[in-house]
């Protein structure tokens, strides 16, 4: 399993997309597992959906998005084109943090 990174942002730094994502400061780089799971809880939590709930309406197995969430494993590019279609968030921001 890959090691998963503990690196800090600078304080300007959001969690930024769209209307619909809160702005938060990340406290690992933008595209650690940590990092990408705390964009999705957020996104998740904007929708005000339960892990369940929000799986459902991705399209995927509700524990493989909990994975997602607590970075056990980093979300496939399939499953992130589920969410950017569900969502309409870009891969971008679900990998990388930009708006």
């Amino acid at each position: 399993m890959q090691a998963h990174q503990s690196e800090t942002m600078a304080a300007g730094d959001s969690l930024s997309h769209g209307a619909g994502v809160p702005k938060s400061a990340p406290r690992h780089s933008p595209e650690s597992w940590e990092a990408i799971a705390e964009r999705l809880t957020a996104l998740r939590e904007t929708y005000g959906e339960s892990q369940a709930a929000f799986a459902r309406r991705v399209g995927v197995n509700v524990t493989t998005w909990n994975n997602f969430e607590t970075a056990v494993s980093r979300i496939s590019i399939d499953n992130a084109m589920r969410l950017c279609r569900a969502t309409r968030v870009t891969l971008d921001w679900i990998y990388f943090g930009n708006e």
